[in-house]
């Protein structure tokens, strides 16, 4: 039940944004972007056929170059609500789709959510949306590190799929 309505969740957060878009001129359209590629370096340098750490997550590859990341969002207004979708491509995607489906796809979709504001002091956003918590981040340039800590890694969700409300306090 709990996988048929996160399904249900991004689809909805998808299709209302592909709907936003064709139905918004292109202009009003904000699109942004990167590219992160890295080359690690194993100093003890291990025998052929070594097996990093299953504790590593991003950095698992040693002694290569790596396209770490493409990303690509997108977003829009219309009626309202704000409308966005952002794109992963290359090695930290797979990690992101591998720690949050199971499987690990080379293109992921880091978030699709659609916000709103509900008067002047509720909102509501529904979909798929990075966490609010944790000093670490997805993305490359904003995070504070190279690369993710083991509690980013395997204790700390990093994307949420749902409702989010907030309350901000009329000033």
């Amino acid at each position: 039940k709990g996988r048929f309505w996160m399904r249900m969740l991004k689809t909805s957060a998808a299709t209302a944004f592909a709907a936003a878009v064709l139905v918004s001129s292109a202009s009003d359209a904000s699109v942004s972007g990167y590219v992160e590629a890295s080359y690690n370096r194993n100093l003890n340098s291990p025998p052929a056929g070594f097996t990093p750490s299953p504790w590593r997550g991003y950095d698992q590859d040693f002694n290569t170059f790596t396209l770490n990341n493409a990303h690509v969002a997108i977003s829009t207004e219309y009626g309202g609500s704000e409308f966005t979708l952002e794109l992963d491509f290359g090695s930290n995607a797979m990690m992101d789709s591998l720690l949050s489906t199971g499987t690990a796809d080379i293109l992921s979709i880091q978030e699709a959510f659609i916000e709103t504001e509900l008067g002047s002091s509720f909102g509501l956003k529904m979909g798929k949306f990075a966490t609010s918590v944790g000093v670490e981040v997805l993305e490359a340039p904003e995070n504070p590190v190279f690369t993710h800590g083991y509690l980013f890694n395997y204790a700390m969700p990093a994307p949420h799929t749902g409702l989010l409300g907030t309350y901000a306090e009329a000033t």
